[in-house]
């Protein structure tokens, strides 16, 4: 079949069928089979385009005789029936030793209606190819794979979707970037992105397997994948360094400081540690006024265990602010307020498990700092078990 500048005298080197009467016929195919770049057969060609001339595959002239639907495409990618030898096979020597036997113990009907492949499947007739599902596939195989799908037209279709693929990297690369960027905990943003990566293999598979419609989203998922690798080692390593707490705040100022902390102890074996992490998060953005919320979860052991599940909320300014220690008084209760439904979210009962306690008291900031912040959380500690009942109960 001739197409636009087509070259009338020009010549096209192949292997004719020895038989004459097949040349005579004129129902003749190519059955080449061009691996990929990987050396791996995924495809077959439809028609070979040279020098302005179609040359039909042998698939696509069977097709025509037949009057199956020709695809438009150059190649399609092959729909893999299974491992080799899916198809029913007859050894050669077998079928002729019958035929040329007086006694017949093969049906009569046996190709009746059946479209016959004669080729080779011995490796050392060099007919073998690698496939994705066996990497010694026989060529005959991959041919009767080929014209079985443009029997059936189940052929693999994949769309042309650069700019779709493009922009749903880009939309996980964005998220992701927004997730670090607002402070989520690292188990939610490990949740949502292990979940969305999940969600994409999961449709390229449903795809391929359940469909004609291969929707390749590895693409997607390896240029997510590499942007989370290296924004997970970026958030590590300057995690430590860049972050804002009350005692960074308080090693940064001089003189006295007016501190306040509250203590909130849950007492919940149900709670996992990205819940822990969530709720931790949430206290943190619950309310107006700047302030720390720090958490010693996992198993802890021994006289750490005694602390587990506990937070603590902490606010700091200079002393000579008059108002601080209302505000901080005020956030405190909001916090508070806030907790009940925060567990909520995660416990169906939440009758008693939290309880907490508030402590205030004048600080001093500098290289003082740390050593002022251990007093006030033992005394916090000390105050709030000396205390005939925690000052609330949820």
């Amino acid at each position: 079949q001739g197409t636009q500048g087509v070259q009338q005298d020009a010549t096209v080197a192949m292997v004719l069928p020895h038989f004459q009467s097949a040349l005579n016929s004129g129902r003749l195919g190519l059955h080449n089979i061009y691996p990929d770049d990987d050396a791996v057969a995924r495809q077959y060609l439809v028609y070979s385009a040279d020098y302005g001339w179609k040359i039909p595959s042998l698939p696509a002239r069977i097709g025509k005789e037949l009057n199956w639907a020709t695809p438009q495409a150059q190649r399609v990618l092959l729909n893999w029936r299974g491992e080799p030898f899916t198809y029913q096979f007859v050894s050669f020597s077998d079928v002729f030793q019958d035929l040329t036997s007086k006694e017949k113990h093969r049906p009569a009907d046996e190709f009746k209606d059946k479209i016959i492949i004669i080729g080779s499947t011995a490796p050392s007739l060099f007919d073998i190819k690698p496939t994705p599902m066996s990497q010694m596939h026989p060529g005959v195989e991959i041919l009767a794979t080929a014209i079985d799908n443009f029997k059936h037209d189940d052929y693999l279709r994949f769309p042309d979707a650069h700019i779709p693929y493009l922009l749903l990297a880009l939309t996980l690369i964005w998220v992701t970037a927004w997730g670090f960027y607002r402070g989520f905990s690292m188990g939610k943003v490990d949740l949502w992105f292990g979940a969305s990566q999940f969600i994409l293999l999961g449709i390229s598979y449903a795809s391929i397997n359940f469909s004609t419609t291969y929707i390749n989203l590895t693409g997607p998922i390896s240029f997510a994948l590499t942007f989370f690798g290296f924004a997970r080692m970026y958030s590590a390593a300057t995690g430590k360094v860049l972050e804002k707490n009350t005692l960074r705040t308080s090693m940064q100022q001089t003189g006295e400081l007016q501190a306040t902390l509250l203590l909130i102890r849950l007492d919940s074996g149900l709670l996992i540690d990205m819940s822990i992490e969530d709720i931790r998060y949430r206290l943190e953005t619950c309310s107006s006024e700047t302030k720390s919320v720090e958490v010693l979860s996992g198993g802890q052991k021994g006289l750490w265990g005694l602390l587990e599940k506990t937070y603590a909320v902490s606010w700091v300014s200079s002393a000579q602010d008059s108002t601080a220690h209302l505000l901080f008084a005020q956030d405190a209760e909001v916090v508070i307020a806030a907790l009940p439904a925060l567990l909520g979210k995660h416990l169906t009962d939440t009758k008693n498990v939290a309880e907490w306690f508030v402590y205030q008291r004048v600080i001093a900031g500098g290289e003082k700092a740390k050593a002022s912040w251990r007093v006030l959380f033992a005394e916090a500690l000390i105050a709030w078990q000396q205390s005939k009942q925690p000052q609330g109960k949820s």
